[in-house]
Formats: C-alpha cells, sequence, structure tokens
C-alpha cells in the first residue's frame, strides 16, 4: 500500500495592505465584504484603503505610530485597519461597548495620534458623544493639531461622514489631504513594511481590570 504524501500549499508571507492589493489584483470585482447596508469588491476595499493611508501619511502619521478606530459595524473599520497597516501605521481598533473610564485608558495607555470615529447611525452609540466626554477640551481645541492635557500623544480626531463638529477633522480635510499626500512617498512607505513589525493591537474588553493591549 502507497501512500501519497499531502500536497502542501505554501503561502508567501507578506504584509496585510500587500495581501489586499495582490487580492484585488487577482479578483478585483469578487465580494470582499458585505454589510446589511453595503457590499463592497476587493477593488473597492483597496481604494478606500489606500485613500486613508495617503491621508495618514497627509497627517503627519509615522511608521509605529498609533491609529485608533472607533466606528460602528461598517466596512470603514476593515478599510482603515487595512489602509493604517500599508503605511507602516498600527491600527487600533476600540470596543464599541468601551466606556468613559476604558476609552480614556486606552487613548492614554495605546498613545494613539489619531482616533478615526464618525457620527451615530439610527439606533446606534454616539461615539462622538463619548469622544467628548473623555475629552472635556476637544470643543475648543484646533482639530488640525490637538494639544489636550486628557490625551497628550493625541493630534487629531477625524470625524468621517458629512457632519461638522468643533475640534474634529472633518472628512473633507482628510479628504484633501489624502489627496494632496505624494503617490512615490506612499509608496516608499508601503516597501518599508516588514512582516516583523507590529500589525496591530487589540485591546481586551477589560471586564476584571483594565483593557490590556495585545
Amino acid at each position: 500500500m502507497v501512500v501519497k504524501a499531502a500536497q502542501r500549499r505554501w503561502i508567501a508571507v507578506t504584509s496585510l495592505g500587500d495581501l489586499l492589493d495582490a487580492r484585488a489584483a487577482e479578483h478585483p470585482d469578487r465580494e470582499a465584504l458585505v454589510f446589511p447596508d453595503r457590499r463592497m469588491t476587493y477593488a473597492e476595499l483597496a481604494a478606500r484603503a489606500d485613500w486613508f493611508a495617503r491621508g495618514f501619511v497627509g497627517l503627519g502619521v509615522g511608521a509605529g505610530d498609533r491609529v485608533g478606530i472607533l466606528l460602528p459595524d461598517c466596512a470603514d473599520i476593515i478599510a482603515a485597519i487595512f489602509g493604517a497597516a500599508k503605511v507602516g501605521v498600527i491600527p487600533v481598533p476600540v470596543n464599541g461597548r468601551f466606556k468613559e473610564y476604558e476609552l480614556s485608558h486606552l487613548l492614554n495607555h495605546s498613545g494613539m495620534s489619531v482616533l478615526v470615529t464618525r457620527p451615530p447611525q439610527p439606533g446606534g452609540t454616539d461615539f462622538p458623544e463619548l469622544v467628548d466626554a473623555v475629552l472635556p477640551g476637544l470643543a475648543e481645541a484646533r482639530p488640525e493639531r490637538l494639544d489636550l492635557a486628557d490625551a497628550p500623544d493625541l493630534r487629531q480626531v477625524l470625524l468621517l461622514g458629512s457632519e461638522e463638529r468643533p475640534g474634529y477633522l472633518p472628512e473633507a480635510s482628510f479628504d484633501a489631504v489624502a489627496r494632496a499626500a505624494s503617490a512615490d512617498e506612499v509608496t516608499r512607505r508601503a516597501q518599508r513594511v516588514k512582516t516583523r513589525d507590529t500589525a496591530i493591537i487589540i485591546y481586551t474588553s477589560g471586564t476584571t481590570a483594565a483593557p490590556k493591549g495585545a
């Protein structure tokens, strides 16, 4: 009896950004994400991730810097994660169930320089209201360059969508920065990302103690 060895499938070790770009090149029209209100192909997801990547570079977010992502369940959570990782920025998804204490702890413990959020959806959590409670001086601050005692590392709070709020960097301004960002610089940043670099930091729920990053 002859037993044939199982064929091994080798997968190239690569970064999150390259992984998405490769899939978008191979299967641009295949569905990558399905949400109740939106479907997104790999090509669309890659384009949205590129937009986030250019915007982060345009804001001056450096390799190894942290970007917090406090969003409802939507495609932009995934796009922001891939966009940040593509240029060596470390995405920090924020648990949507966190209360003021937990968010305050995470803002400072992670050392995030940018926080991405958006206005509430019908029946959803009002994340900007939560941010305002944690950062009482935000409304009086300059959105282009924050200087807050409650979060000394935080430089911008990006508000996606068409709404504008005091202290928040509106999406229109982020879009302008993304459009102005050097394509060559984005490419150079992507090429410098190494597989041993930190790809993402996820915090525990903090049910028995303060949330811990992993």
